[in-house]
């Protein structure tokens, strides 16, 4: 059972983050978009990493006007290529030598069994190995800015009830749904690992549902689920604005200064599934991870 809406209204009560440094990944549309929003809105200076030039300007522009923050910028980057993740946190590194705010919210959900440009199924690249490596590469700038690193999972993770890592990933056993929830579960088993290497220091991490809101990976997500499983009542009836709340808080509130390791919906810290607790199933996607991203 999830909490019921923590009812934020603009979430006023958020740090002076005039000027902060705040990084968020799929912020072309969606979710991501309403949350670089929502930061440019409280004045922070805000980073917009998206994949597609077009709408990348078009979500910059429409902020700019919308906020009157010019200090918004974008930045191109696919998050499937471990190449253009390292150019990113290159430049971005060399930009900002301290950040204050790591929004990984990008997202997609993947029909066909399709391999990333680094030979890995895709679902489990972009939606965990991409945060993983992000994450990790901008690490020392985010704990120069005592920064809170925001992971966007959902709550399906809770579908994933065993050991996924050994799996072998294949056309022939592919099952998207599965691979989407295996990614979603990813994003929390990773957030725990982090938060206890992150101990002591500074920095912070903390890991999310968004609520339900129409966006492409959403509605992918449900066409798929229904097509193996049949009818369901499943809805989509969440807004941006509302499914975005919790980043926001995440990033923002001092209601949540110091705590890092947590899942949260609805601005609310809550339990998540049994196996995320795992310590030996965390360790092992970690090391897995670093072995697959050439990471430490």
């Amino acid at each position: 059972m999830l909490p019921r809406s923590h009812d934020l209204g603009s979430i006023n009560k958020v740090m002076d983050m005039e000027n902060k440094i705040c990084i968020v990944t799929g912020a072309s549309q969606g979710i991501g978009k309403t949350t670089a929003h929502g930061l440019a809105k409280m004045g922070a200076q805000v980073v917009m990493v998206s994949r597609n030039p077009g709408r990348s300007q078009l979500a910059l522009y429409d902020i700019i006007e919308q906020t009157g923050n010019q200090n918004v910028h974008a930045e191109l980057a696919d998050l499937t290529d471990m190449n253009s993740i390292r150019q990113l946190a290159e430049r971005l590194s060399t930009r900002y030598p301290a950040m204050h705010v790591l929004v990984n919210n990008h997202c997609a959900l993947f029909n066909e069994f399709v391999l990333s440009p680094d030979g890995y199924e895709m679902n489990f690249a972009l939606n965990h190995l991409a945060y993983f490596l992000l994450t990790n590469l901008l690490l020392e700038s985010l704990k120069m800015g005592a920064g809170r690193i925001v992971n966007v999972a959902a709550h399906v993770h809770v579908n994933i009830e065993r050991d996924f890592l050994d799996k072998p990933a294949s056309p022939e056993s592919y099952d998207p749904w599965e691979a989407y929830c295996e990614a979603k579960l990813g994003n929390i088993l990773f957030t725990y690992s982090l938060a206890r290497k992150l101990d002591g220091t500074r920095a912070t991490v903390n890991c999310l549902h968004p609520g339900t809101a129409r966006t492409l990976a959403l509605t992918a997500a449900r066409e798929i689920y229904t097509r193996l499983n049949g009818p369901t009542e499943y809805s989509i009836p969440g807004t941006h604005e509302s499914a975005a709340k919790t980043s926001l808080y995440l990033a923002a509130s001092p209601e949540v200064q110091g705590v890092s390791g947590k899942y949260f919906v609805n601005c609310e810290a809550v339990a998540s599934s049994d196996l995320s607790y795992n310590v030996s199933l965390q360790d092992k996607l970690w090391q897995r991870s670093a072995e697959m991203t050439g990471w430490g």
